[in-house]
């Protein structure tokens, strides 16, 4: 608050000191040329504050930098020792301007002093980011957009006082370019997030792509369910996105012992280690502090670990060092290599950075729970599995052990030895049936995306299952809306048309249809719908069919659905029932379609 009444006490003054401007009492004698008065002297009465006001000033704020230099640290001090070095010269030059209306004999300097003092105060900007530059270029960008404002405006009234009144400039002139400029003003004011925008764009239009893309990146994180692939995709989105040498992401190994590197994306030929120890200096410092670690930021505080420093330049070379926490233990590291351009950050990506972390450190938290859990249905899936296999397989075994062991017995009876053949080959048929399903349905082949007409599909499957369909006298319908072609592997989704035709048809009454409809309209996703009219699922076994060894046929192995479901889901897509009592079973699937994000 004090510094507040300090800083309207000097408003104040100027304001002052500009109406007293263009009067006797500043200057007493002036030149005017283009119109305009220049002072060249002897001094005023109130001139006199000018020198006096200006010393004050020079006082004041160097009393403030030396205050902040004595408790600064690290790049701060750095950047205010520059700061004060870069003022001691421009402020010599300074007082240049009075010299001549006190008659002192020193020749102007102020052009050599403040071009030096420009030089190393735009050097101190870059190197040590004193400012972000962009909010500079932003705000000059803002108020000579004013002042050009202003002067058109001014220049206006000045030319029209003329004009009309055709009386000398007085006091009346300059009250009314006040009122005007501060019309102007206000006007901007209230405009002001308006301009802001505009001038962000045009000028660092790289820059905000920079920052939206960093923001998109850790919204669309949550879509992944796998550690590896996730840092994978951070890893290189990362590097192109910032224009890096490098990006590394190293995480906790199982033992706990260390973080191991996970995944890479590199442009140079840089070699990192394969691991970091949990008591190495970079380790401890990340722990203590919990925040991102800047190299040249580190470079220049007071009591910084020459050994890390080396480490870091001579294994890493990289600019960040960003950790990711859960339960205030440090879990991984993003390591992220320097622009390709050498460009440092400004603090709005180091904040934007600090926040993907902070992102990121939850998502891997959501990724380790959902691998527990899936760890725990899959360890439940195996005892399911488990007991329905030994009732599945010893119910055919029991059948072909008994025919076996009274097969010498009874060799020559021809009763015995037809309801041999007629049994156990249909046993064996089972048994052979239901390895297969296994087969298919712990096999965790990855599909292999390509654009198909899906009429060719739906022509080869009801061609391999024409009996089931004429011994019930049952039509296949097809209807296409918009392109008849789908995105996916073209065998798996066979297999799924198979499936889900199958059942249709031992569901379906005789003489009944069966409808398939493939609509590739205007949605997102390809939609496949297969619906039958027989019989209907019950609503409390809606849930269930898609359980691997669940069925309600005699000679089912329930793993036909839940097959079809892990395969739609390799797809990215879903698949859900709709069903009735009576009135039949509707089966919809949705894939997504190619598009230019789409990764085969």
């Amino acid at each position: 608050f004090e510094k507040k009444r300090i800083i309207i006490g000097a408003y104040i003054i100027c304001a002052v000191m500009l109406v007293l401007l263009p009067t006797k009492y500043f200057v007493s004698h002036t030149v005017e040329v283009l119109g305009f008065k220049y002072f060249v002297g002897p001094a005023g009465i109130y001139y006199h504050l000018f020198p006096i006001f200006f010393v004050v000033c020079v006082i004041y704020s160097f009393y403030e930098i030396f205050k902040s230099f004595i408790h600064a640290k690290g790049l701060k001090r750095t950047q205010l020792r520059y700061l004060i070095i870069a003022s001691i010269i421009g402020y010599t030059g300074g007082p240049a301007g009075f010299y001549p209306l006190y008659n002192i004999p020193i020749p102007p300097h102020s052009f050599y002093t403040v071009s030096i003092y420009l030089c190393i105060f735009a050097f101190t900007i870059i190197r040590y980011r004193l400012f972000d530059i962009e909010i500079i270029l932003r705000n000059i960008y803002y108020h000579l957009i004013i002042f050009i404002a202003s002067a058109i405006v001014i220049s206006t009234l000045y030319i029209l006082y003329g004009y009309f009144t055709k009386s000398p400039y007085d006091i009346r002139l300059l009250i009314i370019i006040i009122i005007g400029t501060l019309l102007v003003t206000s006007l901007f004011t209230r405009y002001h997030h308006q301009l802001d925008i505009l001038l962000e764009k045009a000028i660092n239009e790289k820059r905000r792509k920079v920052y939206v893309g960093l923001q998109d990146l850790a919204v669309g994180l949550s879509r992944f369910t796998e550690m590896i692939r996730l840092f994978d995709f951070l890893s290189s989105n990362l590097c192109v996105l910032l224009h890096l040498e490098y990006t590394a992401f190293y995480f906790m190994n199982q033992s706990n012992t260390a973080l191991k590197l996970l995944s890479k994306y590199k442009k140079s030929k840089m070699e990192l280690p394969i691991s970091i120890d949990l008591t190495a200096p970079l380790t401890s410092y990340l722990t203590a502090n919990n925040d991102i670690l800047e190299t040249e930021k580190y470079r220049h505080e007071g009591s910084y670990n020459k050994e890390m420093i080396s480490v870091i330049d001579t294994q890493y070379n990289a600019s960040l060092f960003i950790p990711l926490m859960m339960n205030n233990s440090l879990m991984g590291i993003i390591v992220l290599g320097y622009h390709v351009d050498r460009i440092g950050y400004t603090e709005r990506e180091i904040d934007i950075l600090r926040n993907v972390g902070k992102h990121i450190s939850l998502v891997v938290e959501n990724i380790q729970l959902h691998e527990k859990i899936v760890k725990e249905n899959r360890l439940e899936l195996i005892g399911t599995m488990a007991a329905s296999l030994a009732h599945e397989i010893r119910n055919p075994l029991t059948s072909i052990k008994s025919f076996v062991e009274m097969l010498p017995a009874n060799q020559h009876k021809p009763e015995f030895i037809q309801k041999f053949n007629d049994i156990v080959p249909i046993e064996t048929e089972r048994l052979l049936e239901l390895t297969n399903s296994i087969l298919n349905f712990v096999r965790n082949s990855e599909p292999c995306f390509r654009e198909n007409d899906f009429g060719n599909i739906f022509n080869k499957a009801v061609v391999m299952l024409k009996h089931h369909f004429n011994d019930k006298n049952i039509s296949v319908r097809f209807n296409c809306r918009g392109t008849g072609t789908v995105y996916a592997d073209p065998e798996q989704m066979l297999q799924v048309l198979l499936n889900l035709l199958l059942n249709a048809a031992q569901a379906s009454r005789p003489g009944s249809e069966i409808n398939v409809e493939l609509d590739n309209g205007a949605a997102r996703d390809t939609s496949i719908a297969i619906a039958d009219r027989g019989c209907g699922i019950p609503p409390q076994n809606i849930d269930k069919i898609f359980e691997p060894f669940y069925s309600t046929k005699i000679y089912g192995t329930g793993l036909g659905l839940a097959n079809c479901r892990r395969i739609i889901e390799s797809h990215h897509g879903t698949i859900h029932v709709e069903s009735e009592m009576n009135q039949g079973t509707k089966i919809i699937i949705n894939i997504p379609k190619k598009t230019s994000n789409t990764k085969p």
